[in-house]
């Protein structure tokens, strides 16, 4: 388990920090942990409607990550008007990458 002090202090983001991948896969090892693609679940962060944060660990860097998963499903359902919300997650991933 990961002590508080670990990960109190955020990370600065980069482009090379923000990774947008289509396809998930979810696990349970045989120790309890589970996975998300290659990644450890540490905790859960924080839930909204349209997906879920993760705090997260590569078991290749061992570095932490916060991990959205998001329904793009359910993002093409539910409306903001006339904007489709998956277009509006899209703008936010772009957002993202442009931060240094």
């Amino acid at each position: 388990m990961i002590g508080q002090d670990s990960i109190s202090s955020p990370a600065p983001m980069s482009a090379e920090s923000v990774l947008e991948t289509s396809t998930v896969t979810k696990t349970v090892r045989d120790d309890g942990v589970k996975m998300i693609n290659t990644f450890e679940v540490v905790k859960k962060l924080g839930k909204g409607s349209f997906g879920k944060v993760k705090l997260c660990r590569n078991t290749h860097d061992g570095q932490l990550y916060a991990i959205k998963v998001m329904d793009k499903n359910i993002l093409r359902r539910k409306r903001q008007g006339m904007t489709n919300m998956l277009e509006n997650v899209k703008k936010e991933i772009a957002i993202m990458k442009k931060l240094k």
